[in-house]
């Protein structure tokens, strides 16, 4: 039985932002390079975030719905089988933060990977292997600037009495345009 060529899988992670405010969302997009029959990715979020959905799964640019796509507050699994020949597999998360700041959530993760067998079957029946993905961190930060300091309980969000409070400063001169503009933003969000 011949052996098949060995190709060398990678995988790359990346987050859409690196801070956020509480019960904002990030996006978590791991890409895995040069797979070939069928593949396990795990995911870990500590702790735990408020909630989290896959938002798509694609081999070689094209959406493909996987044997197991499941996300919770903990963490994801996408297992997919019978992956084409050196396919890109990129899995797109979107993981919604709780709403205290100061926490930072490391996102881990490892990737299970089994090779088409030598007779093409791709059912995962050839070389096994696990690969570590690098570990990323989202810190839930309170509110910036002047949205911050009028944010009197800490939660990170503009109320109507903060909003009151900062139209007040606003008028006696205490608050540019700008700045009003910012908690007012805070506020609407």
């Amino acid at each position: 039985t011949p052996t098949p060529t060995p190709t060398t899988v990678s995988v790359a992670r990346s987050v859409s932002a690196e801070s956020v405010t509480p019960n904002d969302q990030f996006t978590i997009t791991t890409t895995v390079n040069n797979v070939s029959g069928s593949l396990s990715l795990h995911s870990t979020y500590s702790p735990q975030v408020g909630s989290a959905t896959i938002q798509s799964v694609t081999v070689s640019d094209a959406e493909v719905s996987p044997l197991i796509d499941t996300a919770r507050a903990t963490g994801s699994l996408v297992t997919l089988t019978n992956v084409g020949s050196e396919s890109t597999v990129t899995v797109t998360e979107t993981v919604t933060v709780g709403d205290n700041p100061g926490v930072t959530h490391r996102i881990t993760g490892t990737l299970d990977v089994a090779t088409k067998d030598s007779g093409g079957g791709g059912d995962g029946g050839g070389d096994g292997r696990t690969l570590k993905i690098d570990t990323k961190s989202v810190t839930v930060t309170p509110l910036e600037g002047a949205a911050g300091e009028f944010d009197a309980d800490g939660d990170g969000e503009i109320d109507i009495g903060e909003l009151s409070q900062a139209a007040a400063a606003f008028i006696d001169g205490d608050l540019s345009i700008g700045e009003i503009s910012q908690i007012a933003a805070e506020f609407i969000n």
